[in-house]
């Protein structure tokens, strides 16, 4: 095939990829049961991180291939830091690499609310300010009185989980979120529901313009989980 055409045919399989991948994004939008104001908000935010999401696609396919796409701005741009609206998701066993970045946006103001797998007590020291924490465990009702002060949750009630997260991005709007355990909640639950979960997550942050880390032990999970959630949120660091 000359090289023009190879080019060319390239160019509109990825036009195309694009458009569907848009239509696919406002129609699963319009069965949420959002508004048309919020669907019009979260297209408008989906529409300004297409240059992040092609700066991202070009990375991946210089790590794959070893033939550098990325222009300088773009490198810039992948290094920038996190930015509202968005949701995230790091290799991360130990919180080694989400809390220096959860405290660096609790750092320049925001509010921070952490759901942990590890007790509280074990590692709130290594958080800025004041988060709220919330100890993700099962176990009966009696602990409260056991850790005075330490609120959870247990791994089977996404609903009450939803309920904890909604009240915070409700008093803080623009703030960062570290849901640590989400291997542990799929282990309670079957991953298609997990995953739905997640995806009503990821759009209630961006309405908020808040910041959702989701650090990841990638071993305790299977591999076509994990490829769903990359495709899902798209955003990783």
């Amino acid at each position: 095939m000359p090289q023009d055409e190879s080019f060319f045919r390239g160019y509109t399989r990825g036009y195309e990829e694009g458009l569907e991948e848009a239509w696919d994004d406002l129609i699963g939008l319009t069965t949420k049961g959002y508004t048309s104001r919020e669907i019009q908000v979260l297209a408008k935010t989906k529409r300004s991180e297409i240059s992040r999401k092609v700066a991202l696609k070009k990375r991946r396919i210089s790590e794959e291939t070893g033939i550098s796409l990325l222009e300088v701005s773009e490198v810039k741009k992948l290094a920038s830091g996190i930015e509202p609206g968005s949701t995230y998701i790091l290799e991360d066993k130990n919180l080694n690499r989400t809390i220096p970045i959860f405290n660096e946006a609790v750092r320049s103001g925001v509010r921070g609310m952490c759901i942990v797998r590890t007790h509280p007590s074990h590692i709130k020291t290594r958080f800025l300010g004041e988060p709220e924490f919330t100890w993700l465990t099962k176990t009966d009702a009696n602990i409260e009185a056991a850790t005075p002060g330490v609120k959870y949750v247990s791994p089977g009630d996404l609903g009450m989980l939803s309920t904890t997260i909604q009240k915070f991005l409700k008093i803080s709007p623009n703030g960062v979120i570290i849901l640590e355990g989400l291997e542990y909640l799929v282990r309670h639950n079957d991953f298609n529901m997990v995953f739905k979960w997640i995806q009503s997550l990821k759009d209630q942050v961006l309405l908020s313009k808040s910041v959702l880390l989701l650090p990841l032990n990638s071993s305790a999970l299977d591999p076509k989980d994990i490829k769903a959630l990359q495709c899902e949120i798209e955003q990783e660091i």
